[in-house]
């Protein structure tokens, strides 16, 4: 099933996928990365675009992030 997904959660979720894949994958490590860089000026629209979200929102937007994290460390695993 396709999630059809607003501009603010495009734009919050090429963040946090992003982060993913700077980190390896590594859920925690870019997911403690994001939430510490939020407030540089330099991600100013993701923050707000992120701020804009309602919470069923977000859940989407992690949901995704969180699957691409553990169907890449299942694919890692038997690489």
């Amino acid at each position: 099933m396709e999630t059809r997904l607003t501009k603010n959660q495009e734009i919050a979720l090429t963040y946090f996928m992003t982060a993913l894949e700077d980190h390896h994958f590594n859920f925690t490590q870019a997911f403690i990365w994001a939430l510490n860089h939020f407030n540089q000026y330099r991600y100013e629209n993701e923050r707000e675009a992120f701020r804009k979200l309602s919470t069923y929102e977000k859940n989407q937007i992690m949901a995704i992030v969180t699957a691409t994290a553990l169907g890449r460390t299942k694919e890692g695993a038997h690489s």
